[in-house]
């Protein structure tokens, strides 16, 4: 299950008065409401089970307080995440935080580019049971995180999880980037 943070015309008004990240949001609320509703209708065409977090911008603000973290999109990320988690407990649903996107709201001007990647790279996945659930975690990308009712499963979960955030994020930079940019190999 994926879950995206959503917003209704006012609360989306109020956020762009309180984030940190104002400039990475859309220029207007259609604008988010199209790209939301467009990553919306990909992910259930691949099979992908979406949920909405209708999110209430003042709780999102309480809780990032409480936590002393910033009001931008990772926290964002964050709450949708938790009140997610909140909302269906331990339900043996695979829960997403945000459906490896960086922020539930910067969907501005993306099109989120479907088919494969090439994956040479390792990753890994801390992965633990929880009373009859698996749970994990990629380590070297935040926001992909999975539940499953088996090891296996949550294995398997986590490596098609990954390859959509890789992908999503690889599409985030080349878009940022614009023209004429160049992609060059780095190892670490």
């Amino acid at each position: 299950m994926f879950g995206l943070g959503w917003f209704d015309r006012a609360q989306w008004q109020r956020l762009t008065e309180v984030v940190e990240d104002r400039a990475e949001l859309d220029d207007t609320y259609e604008q988010w409401e199209q790209g939301a509703n467009d990553a919306m209708r990909k992910f259930e065409r691949q099979g992908q089970k979406v949920e909405k977090v209708h999110i209430d911008v003042q709780a999102l603000v309480s809780w990032c307080k409480a936590k002393g973290l910033p009001i931008n999109g990772k926290s964002r990320s964050e709450y949708v995440t938790t009140v997610l988690r909140e909302r269906n407990g331990l339900s043996g649903r695979r829960l997403i935080k945000n459906a490896g996107l960086r922020s539930d709201t910067t969907y501005r001007r993306r099109r989120i580019r479907s088919g494969g990647i090439k994956m040479s790279q390792s990753y890994t996945a801390v992965i633990k049971q929880d009373g009859d659930w698996w749970i994990g975690w990629i380590e070297e990308v935040p926001g992909v995180n999975c539940q499953e009712h088996s090891r296996e499963e949550l294995l398997k979960t986590l490596r098609v999880t990954l390859a959509e955030a890789l992908e999503m994020n690889r599409t985030d930079a080349r878009d940022a980037a614009g023209k004429g940019y160049e992609e060059l190999s780095i190892a670490v």
